[in-house]
């Protein structure tokens, strides 16, 4: 299984058991509202969730080394993404409708250089984003809607 979509599963709580899969490079989970679980993959590259209404813990993601592209769309219970510091590999992150308000811990994100903090939030950015993304962001979206961070317009 290399890439697996599920749409608008709303009976689904938990997808832990997909750490099994060692192939499972792609996953969009998007409407799933009653989402409480990820899995732990260490293959996983891409992770999309739209919606994820119920999902609060985010803490499986340090089991995906390889992840390169996170996407928490609509998943205003996540708060904390400290985990995400583990994920060495993170190039793009967007955290459109969470309740993030801090990303310290993304200074660690050496290799990410795209992240949208759109709708969130997330206030300073100096904090995290600064150090790791700096020289490399593109795009940065705080929840004003203004860009901002390192060398970026403020």
């Amino acid at each position: 299984l290399h890439t697996l979509d599920l749409w608008g599963c709303v009976l689904v709580t938990d997808v832990s058991a997909l750490a099994g899969c060692a192939t499972l490079h792609t996953l969009r989970l998007m409407n799933c509202e009653n989402l409480m679980m990820l899995p732990a993959c260490a293959a996983l590259h891409r992770l999309y969730l739209s919606d994820a209404h119920e999902l609060t813990d985010v803490s499986a993601l340090a089991g995906c080394p390889n992840l390169r592209a996170l996407t928490l769309l609509g998943c205003g219970s996540v708060r904390d993404v400290s985990v995400l510091a583990s994920c060495a590999a993170l190039r793009r992150l967007v955290l459109h409708g969470t309740s993030v308000a801090d990303v310290s811990a993304l200074v660690s994100c050496t290799a990410l250089y795209a992240c949208s903090l759109m709708c969130t939030g997330v206030t300073d950015v100096s904090r995290g984003l600064h150090g790791a993304a700096q020289a490399r962001a593109r795009v940065l979206q705080r929840s004003d809607g203004r860009l901002g961070a390192g060398g970026l317009r403020d």
